[in-house]
């Protein structure tokens, strides 16, 4: 694969996704893209992204199930009240936990420490937050993250490095940022929510 592109915490900003993928000029036949959760709610438009994710997951993407996906997937089986079609719904249940490759491990939103990756609970994986970002998690490769915008890990609307993770979700939900990274080139795209809505690159390096 020529590069290694991954976004989380879309929540339905369908748009900005399909302009971050532009402005990186994404080949689906040479670029790996990991999408690691929260597809939907809060947004402009969720079911555009949905139908959006679902093109990217058939041409290759690797998409990753958000705790937002997850409540509605409950919210289906208890008959609850679902804004969302049963064709959706089929969807998010068949998205992976996470995904492993040979530099990196990819989750929603973490691990807990010390606990091999096959035997943590999706309950975790789906919605840790603090357990997660505060402790070494002692693995010989980093976690790509999301779920917990990293303005309250301390790194306003970009993205957050320490020694062993990497945070990404840069608040999009929260009236920040949608950003893509490109681990390969050590680029982030980020798209601005704001009324101007521009996209800004920068180089990153995992130094700390």
């Amino acid at each position: 694969m020529a590069r290694k592109l991954v976004i989380s915490d879309i929540h339905g900003h369908g748009q900005q996704l399909l302009s971050l993928l532009d402005k990186a000029k994404y080949y689906p036949s040479s670029d790996q893209l990991i999408l690691l959760g929260d597809y939907i709610h809060k947004g402009p438009d969720s079911k555009k992204t949905v139908k959006i994710v679902r093109q990217l997951y058939e041409n290759g993407a690797i998409a990753l199930r958000g705790n937002h996906e997850q409540r509605e997937i409950d919210q289906y089986m208890s008959k609850s009240m679902c804004a969302f079609s049963k064709k959706d719904i089929h969807f998010f249940h068949q998205l992976r936990l996470y995904y492993e490759d040979e530099e990196y491990i990819y989750v929603h939103a973490g691990i807990r420490p010390n606990i091999p990756l096959n035997r943590q609970k999706p309950e975790d994986i789906l919605s840790i937050r603090n357990v997660f970002a505060s402790q070494r998690l002692h693995t010989n490769k980093k976690v790509i993250f999301g779920h917990t915008p990293t303005f309250r890990l301390g790194s306003a609307h970009d993205i957050w490095i320490c020694s062993d993770k990497i945070g990404i979700d840069t608040g999009a939900a929260h009236g920040g940022k949608l950003s893509l990274v490109d681990l390969t080139n050590k680029l982030v795209y980020s798209h601005s929510l704001s009324p101007l809505s521009t996209i800004d690159v920068k180089n990153f390096s995992l130094e700390v």
